[in-house]
């Protein structure tokens, strides 16, 4: 019997313990609801943590691309100037030509380069950059027109990234903003930074160096080309402002140099032209500026004359003095002595009047003018003397030998304008000659013995043709 009521004793307890399992339920309840409004304050942190987080990115992203705008500068080279500039540390300039002509970007100077940027040949429309890495002042040229572009960087620390660091600590007033739930408010800081940060991007100063292409209006001159073509440099008249042009069509190399071998002034240098190069230089000045090639000084020499606008140009219409072969009468002087041979039979004396070659004092009256760059082909007998004048604006000479050889005959040495120079011939023979100022400009002597016959009479008095090398 006592299990039985054991039995009921614990089921009779559970159903007096139930009520009490009731009155503990709404205490469960009200833990529960507690720990869930816990919870509830903790997503709200994690959402303001995570609104913050971007802001932050936004603004280390709006720092590099203000930076790196400050550090692009675009310098034009036109009218053959280049710019003085000034950038900070680590700025790329970018040369752009805006002339016709061929420029370089080249650092240091004419006489002493420096081997840290050069640029290749530009032709109009084309850029070349340098990025800029430590202060300093660097001078830089254009080694097509050395003796009038030159320009100068000057580079200085970076000042203007420093202020960039402020807008960072902004984020922190925003996490005291967390606490009340408007999460809206830390999205009005991203506005500072992007407000803060513009005045840095001023920094290129450098556009205040553009200014002075004021000379954008190029003169108003005309362009020449000259080609340097068998080892030949060409005499030039030309007006002011205009812009000559060299190219060489040669297979070995060649330059243009102001001045003279002796006496360089290199106010204008095409340093080395490989075939096919070009070199252009503008003559803003009146006056005879010779120049040379540095390879072959004492053969390749010649001038440039450049006069005043509306200046007459000598033309190749001077050349009309050739037509002295006009001068056929002395032939007919000439033939009369060989009739007398008819006075033989009287007497075997009259050998003695073939002293007739004292004929010959007339071919000294022969003279040659050196005119449009060119040298006269003479015939003349044993003994005449030939009078080379130079009628050219620019020095020549009257050398024998073959171009660009003396051998020593005669040499005039340089004949200015009107220079005149004597040279008499002793012997028969044909006898080469050239000018050494323009190896191109070449000519022969030929000459003969007195009484050779009468067609070569008539030649020897008159210069048989214009000695032209083309």
């Amino acid at each position: 019997m006592g299990s039985p009521r054991a039995a009921d004793n614990r089921l009779g307890g559970d159903t007096l313990n139930f009520p009490s399992a009731t009155r503990v339920l709404p205490i469960a309840l009200t833990l529960l609801t507690l720990a869930v409004v816990a919870c509830g304050t903790e997503p709200s942190e994690t959402i303001s943590a995570t609104v913050l987080a971007p802001t932050s990115t936004a603004t280390a992203t709006s720092e590099s691309t203000d930076s790196g705008a400050a550090r692009q500068v675009l310098s034009d080279i036109v009218g053959f100037q280049l710019e003085d500039l000034t950038v900070e540390v680590g700025t790329t300039v970018t040369w752009t030509n805006r002339d016709r002509a061929s420029h370089t970007s080249s650092s240091g100077a004419p006489d002493t380069p420096i081997d840290m940027w050069d640029s290749p040949r530009l032709g109009a429309g084309e850029t070349f950059s340098f990025t800029f890495q430590e202060e300093g002042t660097f001078p830089y040229f254009c080694r097509v027109h050395p003796g009038s572009m030159r320009g100068t960087v000057t580079v200085v620390a970076t000042t203007a990234i420093a202020p960039s660091p402020d807008p960072t600590p902004t984020p922190d007033p925003t996490s005291t903003t967390s606490p009340p739930t408007p999460t809206r408010t830390p999205q009005q800081p991203t506005a500072e930074p992007t407000a803060t940060q513009p005045p840095p991007t001023p920094t290129p100063e450098p556009p205040m160096a553009t200014p002075t292409p004021t000379a954008t209006a190029l003169p108003p001159g005309e362009e020449i080309s000259s080609d340097v073509v068998r080892s030949t440099l060409e005499d030039l008249v030309i007006e002011v402002g205009t812009t000559v042009t060299w190219t060489n069509q040669d297979p070995v190399s060649h330059t243009v140099s102001s001045g003279t071998p002796r006496e360089p002034t290199l106010e204008w240098d095409s340093f080395n032209l490989n075939q096919g190069d070009t070199y252009t230089f503008t003559f803003d000045e009146v006056g005879e500026f010779p120049y040379f090639c540095r390879f072959h000084p004492r053969t390749m020499l010649a001038t440039v004359v450049v006069v005043e606008r509306g200046t007459a140009i000598p033309t190749k219409a001077t050349s009309t003095p050739t037509p002295s072969p006009t001068v056929t009468p002395p032939p007919t002087a000439t033939p009369t002595p060989p009739p007398t041979p008819t006075t033989e039979p009287t007497a075997t004396s009259t050998p003695s009047p073939t002293p007739s070659p004292t004929a010959t004092p007339e071919p000294v009256a022969v003279s040659s003018d050196i005119v449009d760059f060119k040298l006269e082909n003479l015939a003349i007998e044993v003994g005449t003397t030939v009078e080379w004048t130079n009628r050219d604006v620019v020095p020549h000479t009257s050398t024998s030998g073959v171009s660009p050889m003396r051998d020593g005959t005669w040499d005039s040495l340089n004949l200015s304008t009107n220079g005149r120079y004597s040279f008499t011939f002793d012997e028969a023979g044909e006898f080469p000659y050239w000018c050494t100022v323009h190896p191109f400009m070449t000519a022969t002597v030929t000459v003969v013995e007195s009484g050779g016959g009468g067609t070569m009479g008539i030649a020897a008095t008159p210069t048989v043709a214009s000695g032209s090398i083309y």
